[in-house]
């Protein structure tokens, strides 16, 4: 009797290992090619003290914005409003050349990030908010109730995201997809505030 006991413990044990097996060898595969999981609590999510020693994290967090434990995508919004006023001061060249550099680096720094956090759109990679907020205000002559009503079309955009941002948002990954779908929503949000600064009746109220 003893020894069929000892017999039948490890058949046991076997029969539950295997049945965790496959989820334990696809995250095992998952790590060694770098596939991105989409599931925040499985990567890591960094502190300050990590992105100060990588720093295409640090940009990919909005110099620390998307640490924010609290709407990070909004915090981020929040602190990519002085680059605004900054764009604000160049001409059509200017504000061409920052956006291409900024875009241009958002997909770079998006991508290490989804490699290293292994996770697709982390919601502490803010520097998509960044961009996409800075061009809805591309060439838009800036006033106090175009920056508010810029400000909340943008957010409602992004966290709404309507049809086509959604399916940008499902369909394209990677860098390029985690930039896209605040950049498409930026793109509308700008053509918004050209449209209103257009009709006569809300241009003065609004310029």
């Amino acid at each position: 009797m003893l020894i069929a006991r000892r017999g039948f413990i490890p058949v046991l044990a076997n029969h539950h290992n295997r049945s965790a097996y496959p989820a334990v060898v696809a995250q095992k595969l998952a790590l060694k090619r770098d596939i991105p999981v989409n599931n925040t609590s499985r990567s890591h999510s960094p502190n300050f003290l990590d992105l100060k020693k990588d720093g295409q994290l640090l940009l990919a967090f909005g110099l620390g914005a998307g640490l924010s434990p609290k709407a990070p995508g909004t915090v981020g919004t929040i602190a990519a409003l002085p680059g605004v006023l900054l764009l604000g001061q160049f001409a059509l060249f200017g504000q061409l050349l920052i956006l291409t550099v900024v875009v241009a680096l958002g997909v770079l720094v998006s991508d290490y990030a989804v490699k290293k956090l292994r996770v697709h759109d982390h919601p502490g990679i803010v520097i998509d908010e960044f961009a996409g907020l800075w061009l809805s205000f591309f060439l838009v002559p800036l006033s106090l109730p175009l920056v508010v009503i810029g400000f909340i079309l943008f957010r409602l955009l992004d966290i709404l995201k309507p049809w086509p941002i959604s399916w940008l948002d499902r369909k394209v990954k990677g860098g390029i997809g985690v930039m896209a779908d605040d950049l498409l929503a930026g793109l509308i949000t700008c053509l918004i505030l050209h449209g209103l600064i257009r009709v006569p009746a809300l241009s003065a109220w609004l310029v």
